[in-house]
């Protein structure tokens, strides 16, 4: 197993994407399904961009691994 974390959003890990093959295939799914040309990109945050407000109560001992406060643990699962 790598050491790379999984993403926030979609699937895989960080820094591992589709192929243009695999995206070409799947965006031409999306245009024929949704009769569009082309779809708009979104930018993804960066979980390091991220800002938390600061925690209003503190976990008992027994759930503190599972509720952890940085944002980039919320991309481990």
């Amino acid at each position: 197993m790598s050491g790379a974390r999984l993403k926030h959003y979609g699937w895989g890990r960080e820094r591992e994407g589709m192929t243009a093959e695999e995206q070409g295939f799947v965006l031409g799914r999306y245009r024929a399904k949704f009769a569009r040309d082309a779809f708009e990109t979104k930018v993804v945050s960066r979980l390091e961009d991220l800002a938390l407000r600061a925690p209003r109560v503190a976990p008992p001992a027994s759930l503190a691994l599972s509720a952890r406060a940085k944002a980039t643990d919320l991309g481990f699962r």
